[in-house]
């Protein structure tokens, strides 16, 4: 009867609205990796150039941008990865990760530092409870040594004031192995967030993602 055929209808926009949804979903995930993926390109050219193993000279234009490309990709890969060990959701990590590269190129460290050192903050951010939207403000802090209880929780936390990252001005090396010593506590406090509500509830939603995002890869190249 008519109760039933509008009963249907109304199934079938639900399903399709559901699935319109999944799909959105699916698709904005990849173009946001795919907008992380060249911003950090960029970020890898102006921090330095790039060489032609075959030849030795300095790569140029698209040349330069697509092998900056090729290794940004990879590290996007990297921080999926490393994700499922913090409290954050991917895009949170991506964004923590650009704000914190340039900083800590200027101080010297290498893209596997500058990893490496974000993932522990992020780790950390998690253990105290620190919005991930205050990230970038707290590494900037830190590592250029502007700490004050107002913009430097996990500093202040850590019990970091500026005299001592001054300590290490001009050794990044010693810098990095400086911090990541001081977050070591942290760090593994934030890997044992992952099994609270709110870990396990991030973690899921991005591993969901990166799923249906495999899935609808083909598509979104051909868009």
């Amino acid at each position: 009867d008519l109760t039933d055929g509008i009963g249907r209808l109304a199934a079938q926009f639900i399903t399709l609205g559901a699935a319109m949804a999944v799909l959105k979903g699916g698709l904005g995930y990849l173009a946001q990796i795919e907008t992380a993926t060249l911003g950090i390109a960029a970020a890898f050219m102006t921090g330095g150039q790039y060489v032609d193993r075959t030849t030795g000279k300095a790569l140029a234009g698209e040349e330069a941008l697509r092998a900056a490309q090729a290794e940004s990709a990879q590290l996007v890969e990297e921080l999926k990865f490393a994700n499922l060990q913090t409290i954050a959701t991917l895009d949170q990590l991506i964004v923590a990760y650009q704000q914190t590269l340039p900083v800590a190129i200027a101080k010297g460290f290498d893209k596997r530092q500058v990893k490496e050192f974000t993932v522990a903050m992020v780790q950390a951010a998690g253990a105290i409870g620190l919005p991930m939207d205050q990230l970038g403000e707290e590494t900037r802090s830190l590592l250029t040594g502007a700490i004050n209880p107002r913009n430097s929780r996990i500093a202040t936390v850590l019990g970091l004031r500026s005299e001592d990252i001054a300590e290490y001005r001009g050794n990044a090396t010693a810098l990095f192995d400086f911090l990541m010593q001081k977050l070591d506590a942290y760090r593994t406090a934030g890997v044992a967030a992952q099994n609270t509500w709110a870990g396990l509830w991030s973690n899921t939603k991005d591993i969901a993602l990166q799923y249906l995002g495999q899935s609808l890869a083909p598509l979104f190249e051909t868009v």
